[in-house]
């Protein structure tokens, strides 16, 4: 009996204790770790698993001027992966995957890393794109039993476009547990592909998403993909190099289509950033957008792996397929009164 009641008067305290206050995410400074280094996950991608979000990104430490394909090869280092569970604290957990020095995977350069879990093998999913020589770039995957890795290659992919190119990828995995990937495909479309059941490698099932035009504005990369207020969104960057860029974005009632037609999201070239991929907190129902912003760290163009980031939310009118992403300095992705449960 006396246990009984010690166990409902600690229910109750608990319901009436006040919720732990949420930290805000701090746009326009420099993301540091848990240890007090710079966070080096560019290109990045945020995914959750068992509760826990796990930021993998592109390590340009060394390679101050961003140098890519065979140029960047001797100065590629690897994919990192850092661990929250609050977007706010990044605990570093090492390199998820690191590139070898001799054989495949040394010749060029990789990119943009992306993990799903699949429920059926039990394996993480890592794909990402090599880079030798444009638009003859490839697509690759590699799988591990962990979400921090390591990750082992297990070889080049081709993609649903006629010559199997793809760049600048985004991965997403429905509700239903189909997987897609979304990539600028060589000819600057973004191109969404349904993968296999294991997630390793594509049905060659595709469809256009935003198609690219006659101008520079209508050429994309940068790609990411999202299921959000029902409706499915595609986002990319402009092709601008190293330099910021406006977001374009298109939706649809299906990952397979048909899109609307294009138009921007966000203002003033993506607030002096690139699109990266989108994450959906749950517990909100909040979409979120990661940002690259090249060159705007400490050391400016003397130092790409010092670049910053920024987290924003987009909002999406189910009704309209209408989306916007204003900029917001300092915000709560949990809300100020409260903490993700562990």
């Amino acid at each position: 009996m006396k246990k009984h009641i010690l166990t409902q008067l600690l229910a109750s305290l608990l319901l009436t204790m006040p919720a732990l206050a949420q930290k805000p995410i701090l746009n326009g400074t420099d993301w540091k770790d848990t240890a007090g280094q710079q966070i080096s996950a560019h290109e990045g991608f945020i995914g959750r698993f068992d509760g826990a979000f796990y930021w993998y990104g592109t390590s340009y430490k060394g390679n101050e001027t961003g140098k890519f394909g065979p140029e960047g090869a001797p100065l590629q280092n690897s994919f990192n992966v850092y661990r929250s569970t609050d977007l706010v604290d990044w605990e570093y957990l090492g390199e998820a995957l690191k590139f070898p020095k001799t054989g495949f995977g040394s010749e060029g350069t990789s990119h943009r890393p992306g993990v799903l879990y699949n429920d059926k093998t039990k394996k993480y999913v890592m794909w990402f794109f090599h880079f030798i020589k444009f638009p003859d770039v490839m697509l690759t995957v590699a799988t591990s039993d962990s979400p921090a890795g390591p990750f082992v290659i297990e070889g080049l992919r081709k993609s649903s476009e006629p010559n199997g190119w793809a760049q600048d990828l985004g991965v997403f995995k429905d509700s239903d547990g189909k997987a897609y990937i979304v990539y600028d495909d060589g000819h600057r479309n973004l191109r969404v592909d349904l993968l296999t059941e294991d997630y390793l490698d594509t049905t060659r099932e595709s469809v256009i998403a935003i198609k690219a035009g006659p101008t520079h504005e209508q050429k994309y990369e940068g790609s990411a993909i999202a299921k959000y207020n029902g409706k499915y969104i595609v986002a990319g960057s402009g092709v601008n190099g190293w330099n910021h860029s406006d977001t374009t974005y298109a939706v649809a009632d299906s990952p397979m289509g048909s899109y609307s037609a294009p138009a921007r999201l966000g203002e003033k070239n993506s607030w002096g950033a690139q699109i990266s991929n989108f994450l959906l907190i749950e517990e909100t129902n909040t979409l979120v957008a990661l940002f690259d912003q090249w060159w705007a760290g400490p050391a400016g163009k003397k130092d790409l792996d010092q670049s910053r980031y920024l987290l924003l939310p987009v909002e999406l009118d189910p009704t309209t397929g209408t989306a916007t992403m204003p900029y917001q300095k300092e915000w709560f992705p949990f809300g100020k009164n409260g903490i993700p449960k562990p």
